[in-house]
């Protein structure tokens, strides 16, 4: 531990203190047939990797469209929609809880609920415009003061397939 020039000095000198240590790699081979950007380029993800993907939920995102928003609340809600690629709706109460808020707490009223709604269309436009959405509308469900939206939306790009990992080939 430290920085790499004392932890290098103290190797060449031969004075590492002897302890316990592991090293594991998110990538274990990298190959390409160039060095231009166009140069085809392959990895091979180490065992860590492979086990980590397999043992927790790792989630995708489209960088170039989170990059391309506009709206800080698009910014908030395209990790969320784009990681849930089966989905193809999401309750105003999600997006509340995405950007800290509770639309029905005290304190809000109808006037900041409409507000927030009102930025809620707007970031699904930017979403839309960047390309990221293909489509999306908004369903109003109930009524009166309990009244709340469902924003549906379809993604503009088409999903990498999902792989089953249950049971890993790792490759040591």
């Amino acid at each position: 531990e430290g920085p790499q020039d004392k932890v290098l000095e103290q190797v060449a000198k031969g004075t590492l203190p002897n302890t316990r240590w592991n090293k594991q790699h998110i990538i274990r081979e990298l190959e390409g047939d160039g060095t231009s950007l166009d140069s085809e380029v392959r990895a091979v993800y180490g065992p860590w990797m492979v086990e980590s993907m397999t043992t927790l939920r790792l989630v995708s995102l489209n960088a170039d469209v989170q990059f391309a928003l506009k709206s800080d609340y698009a910014k908030s809600f395209w990790p969320y929609i784009d990681s849930l690629t089966t989905h193809s709706f999401v309750d105003e109460s999600m997006l509340a809880a995405l950007v800290g808020r509770d639309l029905f707490a005290e304190g809000e009223t109808s006037a900041t609920r409409r507000d927030f709604r009102v930025q809620c269309r707007h970031a699904f436009e930017d979403m839309l415009r960047v390309g990221g959405l293909s489509e999306w509308h908004d369903e109003v469900r109930g009524s009166g003061r309990a009244k709340t939206r469902r924003y549906h939306y379809a993604l503009a790009y088409p999903q990498q397939m999902e792989l089953g990992l249950e049971a890993p080939v790792v490759d040591v």
